[in-house]
């Protein structure tokens, strides 16, 4: 994977991150909530889309991965219903090693999808935490 591209668009206030696997592009957004126009930080917005980006990656991954193992299991089936099937046989074997290479892989990034999404919601929140705390802070001061 290549280092990832940013851009921020000052117009809409949106933060743009494309990353590169092979010859596939994964793009994340990050748009400013109208609520947090004051805190607003580049900085924020890449990070965001960083993850969505990412997100993005695995997903296609995750599908790629589904694609490939629903081939196998239909070639494997296909190959058992012959006259001449060895289920003893280097290709029997080499396959159905294969198919459980793929299981591993797909159960790997299904977790690994599950925990960059649940990494994106939990800085989302904590970020919205924040930016109440100084906003908080902020009238406290106007008040004093």
């Amino acid at each position: 994977m290549r280092e990832p591209v940013f851009n921020f668009n000052k117009d809409n206030n949106m933060a743009t991150c494309t990353l590169k696997k092979g010859n596939k592009y994964y793009t994340g957004h990050a748009i400013c909530h109208a609520d947090d126009l004051d805190m607003m930080t580049e900085k924020t917005g890449y990070e965001i889309a960083y993850k969505r980006a990412k997100i993005n990656m695995l997903r296609d991954i995750k599908n790629e991965l589904k694609i490939k193992k629903e081939a196998y299991v239909h070639l494997h089936s296909l190959m058992s219903k012959s006259k001449s099937f060895n289920p003893e046989s280097y290709e029997n074997k080499t396959l159905r090693r294969q198919i459980r290479l793929i299981n591993d892989d797909l159960a790997t990034t299904k977790e690994i999808l599950a925990t960059e999404e649940q990494i994106l919601r939990e800085y989302i929140t904590e970020k919205d935490k924040f930016y109440k705390r100084i906003r908080a802070n902020r009238e406290k001061g106007k008040s004093n």
